[in-house]
């Protein structure tokens, strides 16, 4: 295919090698706008100023690999208990035992029809077949993720869901299809056409993850081209103030769905207070750690008080001889 040649808005070219990726590259896009919250956040509350005008930093992005969604925060149903960590996870079974350690260890046991409208990921371990079938599928919430850990494709109706009469599929990249429905235009995610996917699948950072990473250093920048007039910050290593760091971190509870209760004045007083105090009881607590400090000041007033009538001594002496 023969090379594009554009120009961007300062008339510098540049070449796009083959447009029939665009669709592909939109994809991304929308995924990595999803997971990012941080960067997103950023655009929205630093777009109309553009504090960095004129600097090199023209847009936000990073690579997405397979889904690139973050786990963490996530409600994730497991079909069959297992060693599972990292996300809100809902365990469907049908063996008492292992019903019973799963929530001795704290998860919560449904039916797959209890939670299938909210969850964001669904992973089959069981071993066993038909696990999720396809009118499952269509009850999901938009872009759910459906994969197994089972080495063949039956725990997961693929052939139910590719022969559904209109189903579009999209091959977002290799081992990540997104499967559109007709009727609702809502689509779900499917990992390694049902297969391993932990094998399959296996990528680098989430978007999220990346997305906490970048806001970090678009704030830190942010900060610095703010402040670059006034002398604040000298031109030495910084750690970044806990303050920036707060609002990083700020900029993406929502996507996580959190709510942050607002610190009052009085509270605020009252825990600058609580921490003296608690200084103090973690001093009186530990009676050998209290003794300690009075030996050693009194050691220490000893040595002041001998330094003293010393010094007048001296004094007395020198001037009885002057």
């Amino acid at each position: 295919m023969a090379l594009v040649v554009e120009t961007t808005n300062s008339g510098r070219e540049y070449k796009m090698k083959d447009m029939s990726q665009a669709d592909f590259g939109r994809l991304e896009i929308d995924l990595a706008e999803v997971e990012m919250p941080g960067l997103m956040s950023c655009r929205s509350e630093f777009g109309k100023s553009q504090p960095l005008k004129g600097q090199t930093l023209t847009a936000l992005g990073t690579e997405v690999r397979s889904t690139g969604l973050m786990i963490a925060g996530k409600i994730g149903v497991v079909c069959g208990y297992g060693d599972v960590a990292g996300v809100r996870v809902i365990i469907t079974e049908i063996d008492p035992i292992c019903a019973i350690q799963a929530l001795m260890e704290g998860y919560q046991v449904l039916t797959l029809s209890d939670i299938i409208s909210e969850a964001d990921i669904f992973v089959t371990t069981t071993g066993n077949k038909d696990i999720i079938m396809v009118s499952d599928m269509r009850k999901m919430k938009n872009n759910a993720i459906v994969c197994s850990i089972g080495h063949f494709d039956n725990e997961i109706d693929m052939h139910g869901l590719v022969t559904f009469p209109g189903i579009k599929r999209i091959t977002i990249k290799p081992q990540t299809d997104r499967f559109i429905f007709p009727d609702t235009q809502s689509g779900i995610i499917v990992l390694a056409e049902g297969r391993l996917m932990n094998l399959g699948c296996a990528t680098r950072h989430p978007s999220f993850v990346m997305s906490c990473s970048f806001t970090n250093q678009v704030i830190a920048q942010l900060e610095l081209w703010k402040e670059r007039s006034s002398g604040k910050h000298e031109k030495i290593v910084h750690i970044l103030p806990k303050q920036l760091d707060e609002k990083v971190a700020a900029l993406h509870l929502g996507k996580l769905g959190a709510k942050l209760t607002k610190l009052t004045k009085d509270i605020s007083v009252f825990l600058s207070r609580g921490l003296i105090l608690q200084a103090i009881d973690s001093i009186t607590e530990d009676p050998k750690r209290l003794y300690f400090l009075i030996e050693l000041y009194v050691v220490k007033l000893c040595i002041l008080t001998y330094i003293f009538i010393f010094f007048i001594k001296f004094i007395l002496f020198f001037y009885h001889y002057s």
